[in-house]
């Protein structure tokens, strides 16, 4: 049955073949195939290769400058490095004056240009003038601790302290260095702040008066805020005490979960805003002594603020 079925499927494709092969052997057909014509090639253009620029680099002793650099600028951009004789080999397309920089180390910096390539064979360097720095004095800095006290004599936990050389002695903002001018002579500032104790450790100061400035933690560095100023003559392992002008203050009787704006009106000063806790008091730790008006919503109050403790009812 399968073999009856499998020589059905092939019956037609094998008539055809036989049909094809009886069909060449009868007509003997003739195929003739032309060959492949093709149209004159086009010229091929040639690729031009780039122009070479040849300088030589001469140092000031005469020598070649090996290692030195030419960068060529215009007309396009090219660079190359000199030989042991002195030679760089510049590769360009573009025609036209050249306008170049070159640099040996040891020497000065060479700019030319634009001129003719013909005008640029050759270049001797100039050797640069080596700047001489003196050498600095020794510098020992000490540590130099001091104690800040209010009025009353009681210790000022949390207050800033920023030191710096008085800037009167400065003849610009960054001075010749000479000998014996040390680099702590710079205008950078020494911070430390006042611990539970009153005490603030200044650190890396140099035996030179300093300038010194005081402020709440927490305040920003502004004439309205500044606690005090004087001169220092750090010494090692110095102490000193340092009384400030400070004002306590604490607001009670002001309304709950309410915002409070601060101003300093004698000088210009804003205090960062703060809520109103349930208990309706608020304390500024240490403020300086001044006139401030206080506002909470439509309610305004003005005061003054002595050294001590001010005990204010809203």
């Amino acid at each position: 049955m399968f073999l009856k079925r499998l020589a059905a499927w092939l019956a037609l494709p094998l008539t055809v073949v036989a049909a094809l092969a009886l069909g060449h052997q009868v007509f003997q057909p003739e195929f003739e195939v032309e060959a492949n014509e093709f149209e004159e090639l086009l010229a091929v253009t040639p690729i031009p290769r780039p122009e070479e620029v040849a300088i030589r680099l001469i140092r000031a002793d005469g020598q070649p400058a090996e290692g030195g650099v030419v960068v060529l600028l215009d007309p396009e951009i090219s660079i190359d490095y000199a030989d042991a004789d002195g030679w760089v080999r510049l590769q360009r397309e573009l025609g036209g004056p050249l306008r170049l920089q070159a640099y040996a180390p040891g020497h000065e910096l060479v700019t030319l240009g634009p001129l003719p390539e013909e005008e640029l064979t050759e270049i001797q360097f100039e050797a640069r003038i080596q700047p001489q720095i003196p050498e600095l004095a020794p510098e020992r800095l000490v540590e130099h601790r001091l104690l800040l006290r209010g009025r009353d004599g009681m210790p000022l936990p949390g207050i800033l302290v920023v030191a710096r050389r008085p800037v009167e002695e400065w003849d610009s903002v960054r001075p010749w260095i000479e000998p014996g001018i040390e680099p702590s002579r710079y205008e950078v500032p020494w911070v430390a702040f006042s611990d539970e104790e009153g005490w603030a450790e200044l650190e890396g100061l140099p035996e030179l008066a300093v300038q010194l400035e005081s402020y709440p933690a927490g305040l920003p560095r502004e004439a309205a805020w500044q606690l005090g100023a004087r001169q220092l003559n750090p010494a090692p392992e110095g102490e000193g005490e340092w009384r400030l002008e400070v004002a306590m203050l604490a607001w009670n009787g002001l309304p709950p979960d309410r915002a409070i704006t601060a101003q300093r009106t004698d000088l210009p000063g804003t205090l960062p805003l703060r809520r109103i806790p349930f208990s309706g008091t608020l304390h500024w730790p240490a403020l300086p002594p001044g006139e401030y008006r206080f506002t909470v919503g439509e309610q305004v109050r003005s005061v003054v603020l002595y050294p001590g403790s001010n005990e204010l009812v809203w």
